[in-house]
């Protein structure tokens, strides 16, 4: 009975000691640091305020398609705001 618990142990140390083989060679790569980092370049509060120019553009542009759009439609008549409750309920 020893010398069958042995032979299962040699074979289920084999097949466990499989997954840790290392089937790759020496890997020259050096891991980054913050030295490899981008640094910023210019003006940080010139392009602040150009990108904000732009973007405060594109707000009020679509705040005034959005109301456009209300008015047209509320005065086509096909939008009713419901503002107040209608004159009959039938």
């Amino acid at each position: 009975m020893l010398a069958l618990r042995s032979a299962l142990t040699r074979i289920a140390a084999r097949r466990l000691g499989a997954p840790a083989r290392c089937y790759h060679g020496n890997n020259p790569h050096t891991s980054s640091t913050m030295n490899d980092l981008p640094t910023p370049q210019g003006d940080f509060f010139e392009l602040h305020a150009k990108r904000q120019a732009r973007y405060n553009r594109a707000l009020i542009i679509g705040v005034a398609t959005f109301i456009g759009t209300i008015v047209v439609t509320k005065e086509s008549g096909l939008l009713e705001l419901n503002f107040s409750p209608p004159d009959t309920y039938e």
